[in-house]
């Protein structure tokens, strides 16, 4: 049990860093036209 809840967080935690490096890659692409523009 125990080795299947700390399967459990650790598939739950890669997740949230997937998901968070993909809102970050997309709030990047859509700042860096407007920053380019700017320029």
């Amino acid at each position: 049990m125990f080795s299947f809840t700390a399967t459990t967080i650790m598939a739950s935690a890669l997740l949230t860093l997937l998901l968070g490096l993909a809102l970050l890659s997309l709030l990047l692409k859509a700042v860096c036209p407007s920053f380019s523009g700017r320029h």
